[in-house]
């Protein structure tokens, strides 16, 4: 499993409760989770990235928005990422870290997810 925390980290844990790694930020982590093949983990935070780690701790790449990001997600077919940000927005981006689409609202975006396929996002805000 994996955690977030204010101290700017996420931490793997085992379900015994033994540590394996520690993910860290230059912020308030606020959300983490795994790629589907699992191989993987996506963290997003205040200090206005979202960063994709292997398991063994190794940062793979640094996603840079201009704003917080609140929750990143993986796409089912492991190929994008999106983010939920401060400023009323999710962002699409491939692995490659290229912004491909940005979905505004009126509020503040809480979450977003993909559908099953990948073609669709469905995002929710405080509109």
């Amino acid at each position: 499993m994996v955690t977030t925390s204010c101290d700017k980290t996420a931490k793997l844990w085992n379900l015994k409760g033994q540590l394996f790694h520690k993910f860290s930020h230059q912020d308030t982590v606020n959300n983490a989770s795994f790629s589907p093949n699992g191989k993987y983990i996506i963290t997003a935070s205040n200090d206005k990235t979202a960063k994709i780690w292997d398991l063994k701790g190794r940062l793979i790449r640094t996603f840079s928005d201009t704003v917080n990001i609140s929750r990143s997600n993986f796409s089912p077919d492991g190929k994008y990422i999106v983010t939920v940000s401060d400023d009323n927005t999710a962002k699409i981006w491939d692995l490659t870290g290229k912004q491909i689409s940005t979905l505004t609202h009126k509020g503040e975006v809480d979450i977003s997810s993909f559908r099953y396929d990948g073609n669709i996002i469905v995002s929710a805000s405080y509109e």
